[in-house]
């Protein structure tokens, strides 16, 4: 169990009970939700026409979300850290990697870690996101949230890859941080 309570516009974790917890749901059961029970006539017809034209069921989907106006399962950006990585940041961070090049497939999001080096030369993670586009705006929210939940001071030095939005969205977050880009981005661009 989960509690959480919006602040502003952003949504803060104030309870976690690990106890108690449930099963997740498969896919033959998430038929069982309200919201999954109803298809229109016309949903039907395009879904039927869709599978006789061999059309994976994944793509079904993304095609019934697009002609209602969304995305399946997709509506917000999502962060979350927990007592872990805001305990590691407070001695480990000083210096922060905030990658965006992972996205995740099946509803093409995002998935955006932050990242540091212990003294043991370890990873340690930072805190995570999911974020719906990749815009100046989420990455400002994100940047926002993020220190929002860090204790202690902001990064003095942060490396991501080339991007512009990213950048105008660090510059407008952490303006006293040192940018810098990651190598293997700057290798990439050497040979382009």
């Amino acid at each position: 169990m989960i509690g959480l309570k919006k602040v502003d516009d952003t949504w803060i974790e104030c309870k976690f009970v690990e106890s108690h917890n449930h099963k997740l749901l498969t896919p033959k059961s998430i038929s069982l939700l309200r919201g999954h029970r109803v298809i229109t006539s016309a949903q039907k017809n395009l879904i039927d026409t869709l599978k006789e034209s061999g059309i994976a069921p994944s793509k079904i989907m993304s095609v019934l979300s697009k002609e209602s106006g969304g995305d399946y399962n997709v509506g917000c950006n999502c962060f979350w850290a927990d007592a872990r990585s805001r305990m590691a940041y407070q001695y480990f961070g000083d210096v922060v990697t905030f990658d965006t090049t992972y996205q995740t497939k099946r509803y093409k999001m995002s998935f955006v870690p932050f990242t540091g080096v212990n003294h043991h030369h370890q990873s340690v993670m930072f805190g995570r996101a999911l974020l719906v586009n990749e815009t100046t705006k989420s990455y400002t929210w994100l940047l926002k949230t993020w220190l929002n939940a860090m204790p202690g001071n902001p990064p003095s030095t942060i490396i991501t890859n080339d991007d512009n939005t990213i950048a105008k969205a660090i510059a407008d977050v952490l303006p006293n941080a040192t940018h810098r880009l990651c190598m293997w981005h700057l290798l990439q661009k050497v040979l382009e």
